[in-house]
């Protein structure tokens, strides 16, 4: 049975896009309930598989959106999006494995933080940097200062190492403000990622971690 405390009301829905991965699902859903001990919800979105997804919400709170033709991922997370109900969106992939209690005591963060657009955490992709938040964190958090806004500090970071964030799963997004401001994925195969972290990144007003 799922429990109360992390299906009701929830802070964090994790989005994820899969595709003939069944396989997978049971252990990611998993992975999640270990990593977060805070109110969540999982939205899967079925991108026409040739698999059924397997019913697991006697289990975890997850919530299976099917697509009836394949739309590709960006279409999959916009899904996510419209169907989410949590304070702040997570992306991930099907193959994606959260670090043993990554969200645990993040509420009390989160609550300090109600202002927040878009928050920085540290993805790891196979130890590239710059495709994860370590490169552009690395002096803040070392120094142990508190910054509230890193907008303007993370975009010249950004420009000063000639990269482009491509990964959606190094920011936790606050709904709100993704749909108030019109921020979605394209719905395409390729670069969706890069596309929708510009806009979002472009249009806060508060970034933090």
């Amino acid at each position: 049975m799922v429990h109360s405390n992390k299906k009701d009301n929830p802070i964090i829905s994790f989005i994820v896009p899969t595709y003939t991965q069944s396989k997978r699902h049971k252990r990611l859903l998993q992975n999640i309930d270990e990593s977060c001990n805070l109110r969540y919800e999982v939205i899967l979105c079925d991108d026409c598989s040739d698999q059924s997804v397997g019913d697991y919400s006697k289990i975890y709170n997850v919530k299976v959106q099917t697509n009836q033709v394949n739309m590709g991922p960006g279409f999959c997370r916009n899904k996510g999006i419209k169907y989410a109900t949590g304070q702040f969106l997570f992306f991930m992939d099907d193959d994606d494995e959260l670090c043993q209690k990554t969200f645990y005591k993040f509420e009390s963060y989160i609550k300090g933080n109600q202002g927040a657009d878009v928050i920085l955490i540290n993805f790891n992709d196979n130890n590239n940097d710059v495709m994860s938040n370590k490169i552009i964190l690395e002096e803040f958090i070392k120094s142990g200062k508190t910054i509230e806004n890193l907008k303007d500090k993370y975009i010249k970071k950004i420009l000063d190492l000639h990269i482009i964030p491509l990964q959606c799963q190094a920011y936790l997004f606050n709904r709100k403000f993704l749909i108030s401001n019109n921020i979605y994925f394209p719905n395409t195969y390729l670069a969706e990622d890069q596309v929708f972290l510009t806009k979002a990144i472009i249009k806060s007003k508060i970034i933090s971690y």
